[in-house]
């Protein structure tokens, strides 16, 4: 879906469509750019809705996928005449690649392209994120229940475009901060916050070693508290290629996962 050029400018070490694999065959040579999107590229449309990532996964191309996706927005922007087309991204759901019987070993890369997608608002101006991490179907790669898909944009499209209040996502990381050793995070999108089912899960510290180890959260209002163990170098939040995390807003989306430095705060 990139130009050449633009794959170039990401950084991307080896391009996406010269990967000699079976399953990617098909965008040889950059095939999906020229055949696909050159063909709709001079239509008149008011946003794009955007529900990929799967295929940038197990290809140690996690880490790419932020740069590819700024690329694409900016390109595809640059060839409308709307240069602040808007972008309506959807989260990868969970998918345990391992009972849908795909490999004997979990797929890299899931747990950073979500996060890739998830905190693209945060960069990109009129760029919108809807969550699907609670729409749990494991074992397929693409939720067989597609209605929450639908209805979540549609809703992000009624409020952003058309004057509707609805909530459209999960909670989202606004901000973070330490005093001492306690870690405050703020989360927008977060009316009615709360941990279903009790206490905080899958919510944890990394340390430099590798070691993960449990971070109890405590609410108040659309903030969560925590202590940091001393030699911690991130924060997690179901960060995983299938979350439990259980952190919800009243609307039941459940929170964008997250991960977090800890270096500059």
């Amino acid at each position: 879906w990139l130009s050449p050029e633009a794959v170039e400018r990401s950084g991307f070490p080896a391009p996406h469509a010269t990967v000699p694999d079976k399953g990617r065959i098909f965008n040889l040579n950059h095939w999906l750019y020229y055949n696909k999107y050159l063909n709709i590229a001079a239509y008149t449309y008011t946003a794009v809705l955007w529900y990929q990532g799967e295929s940038n996964t197990g290809f140690g191309e996690g880490e790419y996928y932020g740069a590819l996706l700024h690329e694409l927005i900016a390109e595809w922007r640059g060839n409308n005449p709307n240069g602040d087309l808007p972008f309506y991204l959807v989260e990868l759901a969970p998918f345990d690649s391992v009972k849908a019987g795909w490999a004997p070993e979990p797929l890299g890369d899931w747990a950073p392209v979500r996060l890739a997608i998830s905190t693209a608002p945060r960069t990109e101006q009129n760029v919108y994120t809807v969550s699907l991490t609670e729409v749990a179907d494991v074992g397929e790669i693409h939720p067989t229940n597609k209605y929450p898909v639908a209805e979540k944009l549609v809703r992000a499209l009624l409020t952003t475009r058309y004057g509707y209040s609805l909530e459209y996502t999960g909670p989202t990381l606004a901000a973070a901060w330490r005093e001492g050793s306690m870690l405050t995070l703020t989360f927008d999108h977060a009316e009615g916050l709360s941990f279903r089912g009790g206490a905080s899960r899958d919510a944890y510290f990394i340390f430099a070693n590798g070691e993960k180890r449990e971070a109890p959260l405590t609410l108040a209002s659309n903030c969560a508290r925590t202590e940091i163990p001393e030699g911690a170098t991130h924060f997690a939040l179901g960060y995983g290629n299938v979350p439990t995390h259980n952190l919800y807003n009243k609307d039941g989306y459940l929170a964008s996962p997250l991960l977090l430095s800890l270096e500059n705060l």
